[in-house]
């Protein structure tokens, strides 16, 4: 069992998972009662999320 399947099965949403060596962010929130797929950001790419909280997250600028 993952660690997003195991979210799942509590209900938690978001949920997200940042990678500090590929320089990633997937991004899943709740729907139809799974995790659907709301964000895959690389790089320089930026993701714009408005929950759990208004933000804005770019892989590559993680840790400035």
């Amino acid at each position: 069992m993952t660690k997003r399947s195991r979210f799942e099965a509590a209900g938690a949403a978001p949920c997200w998972v940042l990678d500090p060596v590929e320089l990633s962010l997937t991004a899943w929130d709740r729907g139809g009662g799974r995790h659907v797929e709301v964000a895959d950001v690389h790089g320089e790419e930026e993701s714009a999320a408005t929950l759990p909280f208004p933000v804005r997250v770019t892989p590559a600028r993680l840790g400035d």
